[in-house]
């Protein structure tokens, strides 16, 4: 795949004609390396079981006094897939940065659709009733930070700015890549 990508940036270096997209049809099978699991058989489950998020709740320890409370999941809201990372912003909202592509994106699979989502309707319990996703544009977003009126995003390998637009708008990004920094 390399060796496709080098051939046709080249080419546009040169000057010569190259179709729109590069052709990775002579790249060969994606190679899925070997992970751990099967090595140990003594050590691992017969049988891996996601636990609902109540099932997980369940077997945490929190100190006296503590507890944890569902706000939002998948199963309520699909686009909140792979969080790897939450924030709460100087409104009490609460944001996180999905990657449901992450870590497979390969050649020739539409472009990833990471995104910033917001969760900003509360119920009594504290449940999220709402989530809006602000910016979905994204690559690879790493972390994010709120500043001056928007966030701060670092998606591999660029950093972006993203203002916020008025309530009344719907919330979303603004739609405007501010490049703060590349590479």
């Amino acid at each position: 795949m390399t060796e496709v990508r080098d051939r046709y940036v080249s080419d546009i270096a040169q000057g010569r004609k190259v179709p729109a997209k590069p052709d990775d049809s002579k790249t060969g099978e994606l190679v899925v390396p070997k992970t751990g699991a099967g090595r140990w058989p003594a050590k691992e489950p017969k049988e891996l079981k996601y636990p609902t998020p109540e099932e997980a709740i369940a077997t945490m320890k929190v100190p006296e006094g503590y507890e944890v409370q569902l706000v939002a999941s998948e199963r309520e809201f699909p686009d909140l897939a792979k969080v790897n990372q939450i924030n709460i912003d100087n409104k009490g909202r609460i944001w996180a940065s999905c990657m449901p592509t992450y870590p497979q994106w390969k050649p020739g699979d539409p472009r990833p659709a990471d995104k910033l989502m917001i969760f900003d309707k509360l119920d009594a319990k504290g449940k999220a009733r709402k989530a809006t996703v602000f910016y979905d544009k994204l690559t690879c977003p790493t972390g994010f930070e709120f500043w001056n009126g928007g966030v701060i995003v670092v998606d591999e390998p660029r950093l972006l700015f993203q203002g916020h637009r008025r309530r009344r708008q719907g919330g979303r990004g603004d739609g405007t890549d501010r490049r703060l920094g590349h590479g």
